[in-house]
């Protein structure tokens, strides 16, 4: 899971498939979001700060659902909205948040499937 660190507190960022869906509906999908944090347009801050928003809404959502199944209290960090974001960030931040997101839209896409041994098979089979 990737975080970011705005004033000295710790955010965690979540590529969840609510955040893609929601990411799909304003982009048309990840790499056309992707490629709007990246590009030097007008918009590049607006969609940087946006998109930052929607991951930590989805980290914090969740580790929410996760202490939720678990019995435990939601001891995180609440996520930020787009105006906090836009009242707090400064310049430096943008090339900063903009790579952490990309980073952690293609982390997201990289699977990785584990495969046990089947016991009912033959060693020399497998």
């Amino acid at each position: 899971m990737a975080s970011i660190t705005l004033l000295g507190r710790e955010f965690p960022l979540e590529y969840t498939v609510e955040v893609m869906e929601q990411v799909a509906k304003k982009y048309g999908g990840s790499a056309e979001a992707a490629s709007s944090v990246l590009a030097n347009g007008e918009n590049r801050l607006h969609d940087v700060v946006y998109l930052l928003s929607l991951m930590m809404k989805g980290g914090e959502r969740r580790e929410r659902v996760r202490c939720a199944l678990y019995g435990e209290e939601f001891k995180g960090t609440p996520a930020l909205d787009y105006d906090t974001l836009i009242a707090i960030m400064n310049a430096d931040d943008l090339q900063e948040m903009a790579d952490i997101l990309v980073s952690t839209v293609v982390a997201s896409g990289k699977q990785t499937i584990e495969v046990a041994p089947d016991p009912k098979k033959n060693k020399d089979t497998q």
